[in-house]
């Protein structure tokens, strides 16, 4: 093995952009952080396996959609942090972050902070809303994301495979005050909803201001039925891009995805609804299951009404619940505010609010505050605070007693 590089407390960082030259210096310190002590592969205790392709590095580096930082020390390449751009619709203007890592012979110079710090004004005023989703099991996660300014939205226990176990996540975001002056009022529908956006908002949400439109269920008699269908379920993906993203109700946001290493991690699904009174399929809902984090996201859902898109989330809880069998399955999905039918169609098979993100979305010349809505079980929860590694954050710890206190009351 190589001898471990030593750096001197008097080396200022240098930061700048990624470039397909650092890419094997990058992976190599993905490899560092996420093989396990015992040893084994890497890449099953990372929910995004491609960053330890030199290759697929190389390529991102190239990419517009993506916004890549480096950190070098002495002239040597020692962290990195990147985001992806516009996950959402072009007025949303939603950024995601990942990847944030330092090299263990780097720590202590504050690389980690400094790298989401440049990441953030980077993206610049072109972003809105930034997301980033900050390690538990590891309290340099999220003191990187508090030292930076991002604000506690969340908790989702058990989200990832980790070296440590399987370690729960803080979600986190930072608002550009352009997109803060334009919130609306949106009314939670449920107590646990309120309560967490109370935390989060700092005060009690308003309850005024719900368009109409999204609070009501299509009437019952419609008859829906659902299949899995991968065939169909693309080729209305294609057919209906350029419909409005969040008009079902829920928020699809074209997030980060994990690469299908060998076939074995990622499951990628559709499910489609056929009407009663229609010929043509009138909606469908894309589902990535990943199976060594036990964990599966609503990704898009595309649908005629609400009452569709309901149907579309019960009957694909129910099948992956079916598939899971006795194994734990996390299942998220980012919800409107102001679908109040749709949470409490969700709260009763057992989801329950783990994050609320304000003014995440646009809505012509008002922004629209989310939920993610999550169904896990009470073992998820107490095995995530099993994880916490001192989390002297005082915002942050209310939104985890808020989460939990949800998680041990639900169904």
């Amino acid at each position: 093995m190589m001898p471990q590089p030593t750096f001197s407390s008097l080396i200022t960082p240098v930061y700048r952009r990624l470039e397909p030259a650092d890419a094997t210096t990058v992976c190599s310190q993905y490899d560092e952080e996420y093989r396990p002590a015992g040893g084994g592969d890497p890449r099953d205790y990372y929910p995004y396996p491609q960053l330890l392709d030199p290759g697929w590095v190389s390529r991102a580096a190239l990419e517009p959609a993506l916004c890549w930082m480096v950190a070098e020390l002495g002239g040597v390449v020692v962290g990195s942090a990147a985001a992806v751009r516009n996950i959402g619709t072009g007025d949303d203007r939603v950024a995601e972050v990942f990847g944030i890592v330092v090299r263990r012979a780097a720590r202590g110079h504050r690389i980690g902070a400094g790298l989401l710090a440049r990441l953030d004004a980077a993206l610049g005023d072109d972003v809105a809303v930034v997301l980033c989703e900050a390690r538990t099991g590891d309290e340099r996660g999220w003191k990187v994301a508090r030292s930076c300014g991002f604000m506690p939205v969340g908790f989702e226990p058990f989200a990832h495979t980790t070296p440590v176990g399987s370690e729960a996540m803080l979600l986190t975001t930072r608002v550009r005050a352009s997109a803060r002056s334009r919130g609306s009022a949106a009314r939670p529908v449920s107590a646990a909803v309120r309560a967490l956006a109370a935390i989060v908002r700092g005060r009690e949400p308003p309850g005024h201001g719900v368009p109409s439109r999204l609070t009501d269920l299509d009437p019952p008699a419609r008859t829906v039925a659902v299949r899995r269908d991968d065939v169909a379920g693309n080729r209305l993906l294609n057919a209906w891009r350029d419909r409005p993203r969040h008009a079902a109700g829920v928020v699809n946001l074209r997030r980060l995805e994990g690469s299908n290493q060998g076939g074995r991690r990622n499951d990628t699904r559709f499910y489609v609804a056929d009407a009663d009174d229609d010929d043509d399929d009138a909606g469908f809902v894309r589902v990535v299951w990943d199976h060594i984090d036990r964990r599966a996201r609503v990704l898009d859902l595309r649908s005629e009404s609400i009452t569709i898109g309901a149907r579309l989330i019960e009957a694909a809880v129910a099948d992956l619940l079916a598939e899971a069998a006795d194994g734990h399955l996390l299942i998220a999905v980012d919800l409107r505010a102001d679908a109040l039918a749709l949470q409490s169609r969700l709260e009763a098979q057992g989801f329950l609010p783990t994050a609320y993100y304000p003014v995440l979305i646009a809505e012509g010349p008002e922004r629209i505050d989310a939920v993610q809505f999550t169904r896990l079980d009470r073992r998820a929860i107490e095995q995530s605070l099993d994880l916490l590694s001192g989390l002297d954050w005082p915002g942050a710890r209310r939104v985890v007693d808020c989460v939990v206190a949800s998680g041990r009351h639900a169904p």
